[in-house]
Protein backbone atom coordinates (compact mmCIF):
# COMPACT_ATOMS: atom_id res chain seq x y z
CA UNK A 1 0.00 0.00 0.00
CA UNK A 2 1.08 4.00 -0.17
CA UNK A 3 1.74 3.60 3.77
CA UNK A 4 4.34 1.74 3.53
CA UNK A 5 5.91 2.71 -0.28
CA UNK A 6 9.38 3.97 -0.18
CA UNK A 7 9.77 7.95 -1.43
CA UNK A 8 12.88 8.85 -3.56
CA UNK A 9 12.24 12.07 -3.99
CA UNK A 10 10.59 12.88 -0.22
CA UNK A 11 9.83 16.75 -0.44
CA UNK A 12 7.79 16.30 -3.46
CA UNK A 13 7.50 13.04 -5.05
CA UNK A 14 6.16 12.50 -8.92
CA UNK A 15 7.93 15.76 -9.89
CA UNK A 16 11.52 14.20 -10.69
CA UNK A 17 9.45 11.36 -12.91
CA UNK A 18 7.16 13.68 -14.57
CA UNK A 19 3.88 14.84 -14.22
CA UNK A 20 0.48 14.83 -16.25
CA UNK A 21 -0.72 17.87 -17.79
CA UNK A 22 -4.76 18.11 -18.20
CA UNK A 23 -4.19 16.98 -22.28
CA UNK A 24 -2.43 13.91 -20.93
CA UNK A 25 1.17 14.69 -22.20
CA UNK A 26 3.24 14.17 -19.72
CA UNK A 27 6.01 16.51 -18.54
CA UNK A 28 9.45 15.33 -17.83
CA UNK A 29 10.35 16.95 -15.22
CA UNK A 30 14.15 15.84 -14.54
CA UNK A 31 14.44 19.53 -12.42
CA UNK A 32 12.73 22.92 -12.26
CA UNK A 33 15.48 25.08 -13.46
CA UNK A 34 15.32 23.01 -16.80
CA UNK A 35 12.14 24.36 -17.45
CA UNK A 36 12.74 28.27 -16.35
CA UNK A 37 11.93 30.30 -19.16
CA UNK A 38 10.79 27.45 -21.66
CA UNK A 39 7.75 28.28 -23.32
CA UNK A 40 4.20 27.98 -21.46
CA UNK A 41 6.35 26.65 -18.29
CA UNK A 42 6.92 29.87 -15.52
CA UNK A 43 7.79 29.26 -12.58
CA UNK A 44 4.76 29.70 -10.99
CA UNK A 45 3.16 27.03 -13.48
CA UNK A 46 5.62 24.66 -12.56
CA UNK A 47 5.19 25.48 -8.82
CA UNK A 48 1.49 24.45 -9.49
CA UNK A 49 2.38 21.20 -10.83
CA UNK A 50 4.70 20.47 -7.86
CA UNK A 51 2.01 21.03 -5.67
CA UNK A 52 -0.29 19.75 -7.01
CA UNK A 53 1.99 16.25 -7.44
CA UNK A 54 2.15 16.33 -3.85
CA UNK A 55 -1.30 16.90 -2.45
CA UNK A 56 -1.73 13.39 -5.01
CA UNK A 57 0.58 11.52 -3.80
CA UNK A 58 0.33 12.72 -0.22
CA UNK A 59 -3.13 12.65 0.59
CA UNK A 60 -2.84 10.87 4.15
CA UNK A 61 -1.06 13.89 5.15
CA UNK A 62 -3.47 16.13 4.12
CA UNK A 63 -6.72 14.13 5.55
CA UNK A 64 -4.90 14.08 8.87
CA UNK A 65 -3.55 18.06 8.95
CA UNK A 66 -7.57 18.77 8.19
CA UNK A 67 -8.63 16.95 11.37
CA UNK A 68 -5.55 18.02 13.32
CA UNK A 69 -6.77 21.84 12.54
CA UNK A 70 -10.49 20.91 13.20
CA UNK A 71 -9.13 19.51 16.66
CA UNK A 72 -7.50 22.63 17.29
CA UNK A 73 -9.94 24.87 16.17
CA UNK A 74 -12.84 23.03 18.79
CA UNK A 75 -10.38 23.54 21.77
CA UNK A 76 -10.00 27.07 21.13
CA UNK A 77 -13.73 27.70 20.56
CA UNK A 78 -14.23 25.43 23.97
CA UNK A 79 -11.32 27.12 25.48
CA UNK A 80 -11.28 30.87 24.59
CA UNK A 81 -7.62 30.97 26.03
CA UNK A 82 -6.77 35.06 27.14
CA UNK A 83 -2.96 35.82 27.13
CA UNK A 84 -1.48 35.66 31.00
CA UNK A 85 2.16 35.36 32.28
CA UNK A 86 4.51 35.37 29.71
CA UNK A 87 1.77 34.94 27.04
CA UNK A 88 0.72 38.75 28.19
CA UNK A 89 3.86 39.95 27.91
CA UNK A 90 4.76 39.19 24.07
CA UNK A 91 1.32 40.63 23.50
CA UNK A 92 2.40 44.04 25.27
CA UNK A 93 5.65 43.61 23.97
CA UNK A 94 3.85 43.74 19.94
CA UNK A 95 1.63 46.54 20.96
CA UNK A 96 4.56 48.50 21.81
CA UNK A 97 6.26 47.85 19.13
CA UNK A 98 3.48 49.19 17.20
CA UNK A 99 2.20 52.09 19.30
CA UNK A 100 5.04 53.16 21.03
CA UNK A 101 8.08 52.22 18.34
CA UNK A 102 10.30 50.81 20.93
CA UNK A 103 10.48 47.19 21.79
CA UNK A 104 10.55 46.78 25.77
CA UNK A 105 7.47 46.73 28.22
CA UNK A 106 8.09 50.16 30.34
CA UNK A 107 11.28 51.59 27.98
CA UNK A 108 13.49 49.62 26.01
CA UNK A 109 14.61 46.15 27.40
CA UNK A 110 16.54 43.38 26.12
CA UNK A 111 14.66 40.48 28.77
CA UNK A 112 12.57 39.07 25.63
CA UNK A 113 13.69 37.95 22.36
CA UNK A 114 12.28 39.69 19.22
CA UNK A 115 11.44 36.70 17.28
CA UNK A 116 7.81 36.37 18.76
CA UNK A 117 6.72 39.23 19.55
CA UNK A 118 7.83 40.93 16.22
CA UNK A 119 5.19 38.24 14.79
CA UNK A 120 2.64 39.03 16.71
CA UNK A 121 2.73 42.69 16.14
CA UNK A 122 3.00 41.56 12.10
CA UNK A 123 -0.19 39.65 12.79
CA UNK A 124 -1.73 42.67 14.84
CA UNK A 125 -1.64 44.83 11.55
CA UNK A 126 -4.69 42.64 10.34
CA UNK A 127 -6.10 42.55 13.75
CA UNK A 128 -5.37 42.30 17.38
CA UNK A 129 -8.58 40.61 18.30
CA UNK A 130 -7.00 37.62 20.85
CA UNK A 131 -9.31 35.45 19.03
CA UNK A 132 -7.77 36.09 16.03
CA UNK A 133 -4.26 36.04 17.23
CA UNK A 134 -4.94 32.48 18.78
CA UNK A 135 -6.64 31.44 15.75
CA UNK A 136 -2.85 32.22 14.09
CA UNK A 137 -1.52 30.16 16.55
CA UNK A 138 -3.87 27.25 15.97
CA UNK A 139 -2.25 27.06 11.91
CA UNK A 140 1.37 27.54 13.05
CA UNK A 141 0.71 24.27 14.74
CA UNK A 142 -1.25 22.64 12.50
CA UNK A 143 1.75 23.75 9.71
CA UNK A 144 3.92 22.22 12.21
CA UNK A 145 2.47 19.10 11.37
CA UNK A 146 3.41 18.75 8.26
CA UNK A 147 7.14 19.69 8.67
CA UNK A 148 7.20 17.15 10.90
CA UNK A 149 5.81 14.34 8.37
CA UNK A 150 8.16 16.04 5.68
CA UNK A 151 11.08 15.59 7.88
CA UNK A 152 9.96 11.81 8.63
CA UNK A 153 9.80 11.41 5.14
CA UNK A 154 13.37 12.83 3.88
CA UNK A 155 14.96 10.66 6.96
CA UNK A 156 13.41 7.61 6.28
CA UNK A 157 11.87 7.37 2.71
CA UNK A 158 8.39 5.96 4.06
CA UNK A 159 5.24 7.56 4.26
CA UNK A 160 4.52 5.54 6.91
CA UNK A 161 6.53 6.38 9.80
CA UNK A 162 6.28 9.65 8.23
CA UNK A 163 2.72 9.40 9.30
CA UNK A 164 2.99 8.23 12.27
CA UNK A 165 5.38 10.90 13.60
CA UNK A 166 3.28 13.68 12.05
CA UNK A 167 -0.04 11.35 14.16
CA UNK A 168 1.87 11.33 17.76
CA UNK A 169 3.04 15.32 16.70
CA UNK A 170 -0.79 16.02 16.04
CA UNK A 171 -2.22 13.95 18.82
CA UNK A 172 -0.04 15.12 21.81
CA UNK A 173 -2.43 16.31 24.37
CA UNK A 174 -0.21 18.76 25.65
CA UNK A 175 0.59 20.64 22.19
CA UNK A 176 -3.30 20.60 21.39
CA UNK A 177 -4.16 21.94 25.03
CA UNK A 178 -1.39 24.67 24.17
CA UNK A 179 -2.31 25.18 20.22
CA UNK A 180 -3.98 27.97 20.59
CA UNK A 181 -1.42 30.27 23.77
CA UNK A 182 0.06 33.12 22.76
CA UNK A 183 3.75 31.17 23.22
CA UNK A 184 6.78 31.15 21.01
CA UNK A 185 7.00 27.44 20.67
CA UNK A 186 4.71 27.48 17.60
CA UNK A 187 7.23 29.55 15.61
CA UNK A 188 10.32 28.11 17.09
CA UNK A 189 9.03 24.64 16.28
CA UNK A 190 8.88 25.97 12.87
CA UNK A 191 12.09 27.40 12.69
CA UNK A 192 13.67 24.63 13.86
CA UNK A 193 11.83 21.69 11.89
CA UNK A 194 12.28 23.82 8.79
CA UNK A 195 16.41 24.22 9.79
CA UNK A 196 16.65 20.75 9.83
CA UNK A 197 15.07 19.91 6.37
CA UNK A 198 16.92 22.28 4.82
CA UNK A 199 20.10 21.47 6.44
CA UNK A 200 18.97 17.47 5.13
CA UNK A 201 19.06 19.41 2.02
CA UNK A 202 22.32 20.62 1.68
CA UNK A 203 23.72 17.64 0.27
CA UNK A 204 23.14 18.89 -3.11
CA UNK A 205 25.89 21.36 -2.06
CA UNK A 206 23.89 24.69 -2.75
CA UNK A 207 25.12 27.63 -1.55
CA UNK A 208 22.07 29.20 -1.22
CA UNK A 209 20.46 26.57 0.81
CA UNK A 210 23.22 26.87 3.23
CA UNK A 211 22.04 30.46 3.41
CA UNK A 212 18.79 29.53 4.04
CA UNK A 213 19.88 27.16 7.43
CA UNK A 214 21.78 29.96 8.33
CA UNK A 215 18.77 32.34 8.24
CA UNK A 216 16.14 29.87 9.88
CA UNK A 217 18.85 29.06 12.64
CA UNK A 218 19.20 32.86 13.43
CA UNK A 219 15.75 33.38 13.35
CA UNK A 220 15.35 30.55 15.66
CA UNK A 221 17.96 32.17 17.67
CA UNK A 222 16.40 35.21 17.99
CA UNK A 223 12.82 33.28 19.07
CA UNK A 224 14.15 31.03 21.95
CA UNK A 225 18.00 31.40 23.14
CA UNK A 226 18.03 28.14 23.29
CA UNK A 227 18.70 27.30 19.71
CA UNK A 228 22.09 28.43 19.96
CA UNK A 229 22.75 25.11 21.15
CA UNK A 230 21.64 24.00 17.81
CA UNK A 231 24.55 25.23 16.07
CA UNK A 232 27.39 23.15 16.72
CA UNK A 233 24.81 19.95 15.84
CA UNK A 234 23.98 21.88 12.25
CA UNK A 235 27.58 22.93 11.68
CA UNK A 236 28.84 19.03 12.73
CA UNK A 237 26.12 18.07 9.79
CA UNK A 238 26.85 20.69 7.24
CA UNK A 239 30.60 18.89 7.61
CA UNK A 240 30.51 15.16 7.91
CA UNK A 241 26.42 15.03 6.51
CA UNK A 242 28.46 14.15 2.72
CA UNK A 243 31.26 11.86 2.79
CA UNK A 244 32.33 12.72 -0.90
CA UNK A 245 32.25 16.35 -0.26
CA UNK A 246 36.00 18.12 -0.57
CA UNK A 247 37.13 19.47 2.96
CA UNK A 248 37.14 23.00 1.19
CA UNK A 249 33.25 22.73 0.05
CA UNK A 250 32.61 21.86 3.30
CA UNK A 251 33.99 24.84 4.66
CA UNK A 252 32.71 26.91 2.45
CA UNK A 253 29.41 25.73 3.24
CA UNK A 254 30.21 26.18 6.86
CA UNK A 255 31.02 29.42 6.84
CA UNK A 256 28.05 30.49 4.35
CA UNK A 257 25.62 29.24 7.54
CA UNK A 258 28.01 30.74 9.64
CA UNK A 259 27.82 34.70 7.73
CA UNK A 260 24.07 34.09 7.64
CA UNK A 261 23.40 32.72 10.79
CA UNK A 262 25.72 36.44 12.14
CA UNK A 263 23.79 38.46 9.54
CA UNK A 264 20.46 37.83 11.04
CA UNK A 265 21.35 37.80 14.81
CA UNK A 266 24.00 40.84 14.46
CA UNK A 267 21.37 43.26 14.33
CA UNK A 268 19.77 42.56 17.38
CA UNK A 269 23.09 42.49 19.18
CA UNK A 270 24.28 45.79 18.19
CA UNK A 271 20.92 47.45 19.23
CA UNK A 272 21.43 45.84 22.76
CA UNK A 273 24.84 47.18 23.15
CA UNK A 274 23.52 50.30 21.90
CA UNK A 275 20.08 51.16 23.80
CA UNK A 276 20.38 48.40 26.74
CA UNK A 277 24.11 48.08 27.69
CA UNK A 278 27.33 47.10 26.26
CA UNK A 279 27.82 43.68 27.95
CA UNK A 280 24.50 42.56 26.62
CA UNK A 281 24.36 40.26 24.12
CA UNK A 282 20.95 38.50 23.23
CA UNK A 283 19.19 39.08 26.06
CA UNK A 284 19.45 39.65 30.00
CA UNK A 285 17.48 36.85 31.62
CA UNK A 286 20.40 34.38 31.72
CA UNK A 287 21.70 34.98 35.04
CA UNK A 288 18.27 35.51 36.62
CA UNK A 289 16.87 31.79 35.03
CA UNK A 290 20.05 30.31 36.24
CA UNK A 291 19.20 31.31 39.39
CA UNK A 292 15.88 30.41 39.03
CA UNK A 293 17.07 27.03 38.38
CA UNK A 294 19.77 26.68 41.03
CA UNK A 295 18.62 28.20 43.76
CA UNK A 296 18.85 26.89 47.22
CA UNK A 297 15.45 27.47 47.97
CA UNK A 298 13.46 26.41 45.11
CA UNK A 299 13.33 25.52 41.31
CA UNK A 300 11.92 27.38 39.32
CA UNK A 301 10.18 30.81 39.76
CA UNK A 302 7.15 31.16 42.24
CA UNK A 303 5.89 34.16 44.57
CA UNK A 304 7.77 33.35 47.63
CA UNK A 305 11.22 32.72 46.00
CA UNK A 306 13.41 35.15 47.47
CA UNK A 307 15.41 37.44 44.41
CA UNK A 308 19.04 37.54 44.47
CA UNK A 309 21.00 40.49 45.93
CA UNK A 310 21.37 43.55 44.26
CA UNK A 311 18.33 45.77 42.60
CA UNK A 312 19.65 45.29 39.07
CA UNK A 313 18.99 42.35 38.62
CA UNK A 314 15.65 42.60 39.39
CA UNK A 315 15.12 45.71 37.46
CA UNK A 316 15.74 43.37 34.47
CA UNK A 317 12.97 41.44 34.69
Amino acid sequence: GAGGEVVTDPGLHGCDRGLEEPGGQGIPTSGFRSFRGGPGYSPGVMTRHRIRAFVVRNQHIIAVMAVVFVIRVAWLLHAHPQPVSDFQVYQQLAINLLDKGFFGIDAPDAVNLPGFPSLLAGLMLLSRSVWFLSFAMVVLSTTACLLVYLLGLRLTGRRQVALVAAGAFALNPTFILYSSVLGTEHLFTLLVIGTLLMTLSLRDGATRTAFGVGALLGIAVLTRGEAVFYIPVIAAFVWFADPTRSARSNARLSAVVLLALVLVTAPWVIRNAIVVDAGVTLSTVGGINFYFAHNPDHYGWTEDVPWPPGAHIEANL
